[in-house]
């Protein structure tokens, strides 16, 4: 066994290089190298070592995964420039390898390009002392000596036949389905296909199949042949057919045979699966939802709903362009009045066919225009009322997506202010996370980013617009429930004492961010401790680190609340301290009798939030068992605390 320099080993690992690599490399700088030459001996090495993104699982917090996979990716120098000046603790380098400012400089151009994040050069700082604190958190790691020693050439060779032999199979279907991308005029038509007779049942079975699902689906979606090849839900059933034809035109070998009885095997199972349409299977997975809680039958119902939405990519736009072709129809409408609309027996019968596959036609008067958009009668039978309000207002919103493209939007200013508050509120009450919530989070940040672009008028000041569409935006109303309102609240307030001039120094009060509010809002699970699977760990993280009033001001009463028990349950009582309100001295705050928490708040399920006033208000924490934990919050300058009770101490 062999346990490294700690510093070395979470150099490696910012750098990107796994752990095997990693084990390899400093146990042959410890038999090699003085202690004096280690680092730059490993810095030498690396340049030859291929990146590995296997780290990721190992940070807590989204924020910093994202920005871990940027740095990685960075070319060698500029990252171990980063690396060594940000996140390693090692003193023995004395030159930079590449120029620190032009290497975040590169970062940040990956960050905004590849993630969406606009943030400066104090922001990214943040980030990487944040990112720098979790990999130092670490724990040593210990590695199998015996296990890192270089394979010698044959070694190599022999381990590479041994998996080729294991593996044949497996690498052979792979390669095959590949060719389904090439040209149709490549793939062997069945007409002339040489079929070992060993195989004959098992070719008919598989065309009756093919045939019959085919039939079944060109029935129910009204769509032919080509456009279901297209069809992310019905693609793969036919590319695995094609890659079988393919396969048995090329098989000689036994062994290349029973590869493609493995992939005959595979399409029976898929062509199980896929008799059913998107809906059919939406409806499925409905009707098989269970769960104790309305939480966990809110969270497979967002599932089934994501299942659904990745299932009809394509399908939309498919409809689209068919009912496009009647909108000749429309014609006959004037004025706008839906009531003169009769539409043709064909028109209807597609429309029809439209709405059977969870889609409704909605008619656009004045544009004399169809449009096609998730939803409709057969939907919301399917759904059987087990989607929340959120989930529901999400697949509604797919059809304006995205807000912006190429850093452009379509939204006036004003229509940019109701989309955010909107999302906001969509993004807060959908129950865990997933692919279409993620999507929809970076749509809302992409537009919060485009909403904080262009603010100012030819006078450098706030524009009117702009001032006013914020004002609107910061009620009483919705500083109550949104953060994206708070946020934009504490820059108001702060450029309002600059009398509304935008300068450079007035600019850093607009874009003192990492992520939009929003990020905040989304639940991972009903258990909201401890944080550590939380996306609030991360509001809650930053705001224990540099105790920055800013992180605080947007947060709502039980977001302060959830960062406030974490504070207790982890005993962090400078920052506990920071975030509450208290009469009491530091000293006496810090020599009160901080208990070893049990963790009981693991059980808490639910935040509920009243207020007694604009600037007063209780948060009460349920718990699985039925009990409840009340806490007073005041709000002084646009900043909720927290009302310290040592009872608090003992709660958890």
């Amino acid at each position: 066994m062999f346990t490294p320099q700690k510093e070395l080993n979470d150099f490696l690992f910012a750098m990107g290089i796994s752990f095997e690599d990693r084990g390899r490399l400093l146990c042959e700088m410890d038999q090699n190298e003085s202690d004096t030459a280690k680092g730059k001996w490993l810095l030498n090495q690396i340049y030859d070592v291929p990146v590995s993104q296997e780290g990721k699982d190992e940070f807590i917090h989204y924020e910093d995964q994202e920005l871990w996979l940027e740095i990685i990716t960075l070319p060698t120098k500029a990252r171990a420039a980063i690396v060594l000046f940000y996140l390693a603790d090692l003193d023995d380098f004395s030159e930079m390898p590449a120029d620190k400012d032009e290497a975040l400089s590169l970062l940040m151009d990956q960050l905004r390009v590849n993630r969406g994040y606009e943030v400066t050069v104090d922001q990214v700082e943040k980030m990487l002392l944040l990112l720098a604190k979790g990999i130092k958190n670490r724990e040593a790691e210990t590695f199998e000596v015996n296990q890192l020693r270089t394979d010698s050439p044959q070694e190599k060779k022999s381990k590479k036949l041994v998996y080729f032999t294991g593996a044949a199979i497996l690498l052979f279907s792979i390669v095959i389905a590949l060719l389904t991308n090439q040209p149709g005029g490549q793939t062997i038509q069945l007409a002339t296909l040489r079929v070992p007779d060993s195989m004959e049942s098992e070719m008919q079975e598989m065309t009756r199949l093919k045939e019959s699902v085919l039939q079944s689906h060109m029935t129910k979606t009204g769509l032919n042949e080509a456009e279901l090849q297209s069809i992310d839900f019905f693609a793969p059933f036919y590319n695995e057919y094609e890659s079988i034809v393919n396969a048995i035109g090329q098989a000689e070998e036994e062994f290349e045979l029973e590869g493609v009885r493995m992939q005959m095997e595979r399409l029976m199972t898929i062509g199980d699966y896929v008799y059913n349409t998107p809906i059919e299977r939406f409806d499925q997975n409905i009707t098989d939802i269970q769960g104790e809680s309305d939480f966990e039958r809110e969270k497979q119902a967002g599932d089934a709903l994501n299942i659904f939405i990745d299932a009809t990519k394509g399908m939309r736009a498919l409809y689209q362009e068919k009912i496009d072709g009647y909108t000749y129809e429309l014609d006959q409408l004037s004025g706008g009045n839906l009531s003169e609309y009769s539409p043709s027996r064909e028109t209807q019968d597609l429309i029809d066919v439209i709405t059977q596959n969870g889609f409704e036609v909605v008619i656009l008067p004045e544009e004399k225009e169809y449009k096609v958009e998730y939803g409709g009668e057969k939907f919301m039978e399917a759904a059987g009322g087990q989607l929340n309000d959120a989930s529901i207002s999400l697949l509604y919103e797919q059809t304006s997506l995205p807000y912006v493209e190429e850093r452009e939007t379509d939204l006036s200013y004003e229509q940019m202010a109701q989309k955010l508050l909107g999302s906001e509120a969509i993004i807060s009450g959908l129950a865990g996370r997933n692919k279409l919530a993620d999507d929809y989070l970076l749509q809302h940040t992409q537009l919060f980013y485009a909403f904080l672009r262009e603010l100012s008028d030819d006078e450098n000041r706030l524009s009117s617009e702009v001032r006013a569409v914020w004002e609107s935006m910061i009620t009483t109303e919705n500083l109550k429930k949104s953060t994206t309102a708070r946020y934009i609240a504490a820059i108001y307030e702060e450029l309002e004492a600059q009398n509304f001039v935008i300068n450079p120094e007035t600019s850093e009060i607009i874009h003192r961010y990492t992520q939009a509010p929003a990020v905040y809002r989304v639940r991972e699970n009903e258990a909201y401790f401890p944080l550590d699977q939380q996306p609030m760990y991360e509001k809650a993280n930053m705001i224990a680190t540099f105790q920055d009033e800013f992180d605080v001001k947007p947060l709502l009463p039980d977001q302060v609340i959830q960062v406030y028990i974490q504070m207790i349950l982890t005993s962090e009582k400078e920052a506990a301290y920071f975030v509450a309100d208290t009469s009491l001295s530091y000293d006496e705050f810090e020599n009160l009798n901080w208990q070893i928490p049990s963790f009981h708040a693991d059980g808490i399920i639910q935040f509920k939030t009243d207020y007694d006033s604009d600037n007063a208000a209780r948060v009460t924490a349920v718990h699985t068992d039925g009990s409840e934990y009340p806490f007073e919050l005041v709000q002084e300058g646009g900043r909720w605390k927290p009302v310290f009770d040592p009872a608090h101490l003992t709660w958890f």
